[in-house]
């Protein structure tokens, strides 16, 4: 078994944040966007992150459709 985990304080810089956004998944954004403290935010999209990195590191195909191919993730 995987544990799989990271430091969600880079995601409260705003920039970072939105740089990583369109590595999650539509329905995961909308219900960022919703919750009302900002690392709650963070700890879900820092989920996301994780989530889709262990799927791909198992060689299982991606939650989100990502049009450019070259395109990673690196956390």
């Amino acid at each position: 078994m995987k544990i799989y985990m990271t430091d969600i304080v880079p995601f409260g810089d705003e920039k970072i944040f939105a740089q990583m956004l369109p590595f999650i998944t539509e329905d995961r954004k909308n219900k960022i966007m919703q919750l009302k403290k900002k690392e709650d935010r963070c700890r879900s999209l820092a989920a996301g992150l994780l989530l889709e990195y262990a799927l791909r590191e198992y060689g299982i195909l991606s939650l989100i459709h990502i049009s450019e191919p070259t395109r990673h993730l690196r956390i």
